[in-house]
This record gives structure tokens, sequence and C-alpha cells, in this order.
């Protein structure tokens, strides 16, 4: 299993915080007061990451590739300071997006999975449309950093397949339209 997530608690917060001006990028609210509260968060969920370019990076073959990518995915602009309501919230429908994409859907509409999910108040409260957005922004960052990536061929060339496998991971949930 292609091993993604770093521990992003107090090491990342003051990094975190500070990448985002102190608001959490999802509700716009100020994030410094959240204390125990507040989860350092993945903008674009490491479930995702790993469903769309684990068959790319496992194996020894590419171990290097995977930490580099792994590194990428913990930087601190994939990363988001938010309440641990959201967090949980926001969780939800990326698992069922999945769930139905490795059923051999071809789409899914993650709004609507949001909506009709424990997600539904971050829809109503306009969150939805921030996490949407972010996770468009972490992905673009995600690519510049990989693209700048000082690689042998085989790596750089890797690194593009996983990167494009989450570009079309994040199509099919209607993302990156």
């Amino acid at each position: 299993m292609l091993g993604l997530r770093s521990t992003c608690s107090g090491k990342h917060r003051d990094a975190v915080l500070e990448h985002r001006g102190g608001r959490d990028a999802y509700t716009k609210r100020s994030a410094r007061g959240l204390g125990d509260e507040g989860n350092v968060d993945h903008v674009m969920e490491c479930q995702v990451l790993r469903y769309a370019a684990e068959d790319v990076l496992s194996g020894r073959v590419h171990e290097g590739v995977g930490r580099r990518f792994a590194a990428a995915v913990n930087d601190v602009s994939n990363l988001n300071l938010t309440s641990r309501r959201v967090n949980q919230s926001k969780k939800g429908p990326f698992t069922a997006a999945l769930n139905r994409l490795g059923k051999g859907a071809t789409s899914v509409d993650l709004e609507a999975l949001a909506r009709g999910g424990r997600a539904s108040w971050l829809v109503d409260e306009g969150a939805w449309s921030n996490i949407e957005h972010e996770i468009v922004e972490s992905y673009d960052a995600l690519e510049r950093r990989l693209e700048e990536e000082r690689a042998t061929r085989a790596h750089t060339k890797a690194l593009a397949k996983a990167t494009e496998a989450v570009r079309e991971t994040l199509d099919k949930m209607g993302l990156m339209s």
C-alpha cells in the first residue's frame, strides 16, 4: 500500500496557519482560535491520491518516486487547518465517490454525494464550494512541484503518470472541469 500520509499535527500547524493567512480555507473563518479542535487536514484526501496513484507508484521500482510524491502530498500547499467537524464531514463524500468509481462508475457527482450525506451542512453553508476550489488549487501546486523535481527520466515519467492519474480521478469526480 502506498504510504502517503505524514503525521500533520503540531509541527505543521504554524506553517499551515502562515500559508493560509490564519484562515480556514474551507470556511474562510479564522483558524487561529481552533486550539485542540483544529485538525491539520490534507486538502486533497490521501484516500483519493492513493486510489489514483497507487498502481503507478507501488513496488520497489518506484520507491524513490513514491517518497517524492508523498513529500509533495504533505506539503503545506495541500494542508489546511480546520475544525474536526469539517474534517470528518469532508471525508465521507470522497469515500462514497471512490466506492462508486471502484465499482465501475465512470463519473460521480461529488457535490451530490456531499449534499446527500453528513456533509450536507457544508454545502448549505457554502463551504463545500470552497473545498472543491481548494482541491483544484492543491492539485495545481502538486503538479507544479512535481514538474520541478530534479529526477531521472524514469522518475519524471512516473511522477507525471501519477499526477495525471490524480487529475483523471478528480475529473471523474467533477472537480477539474
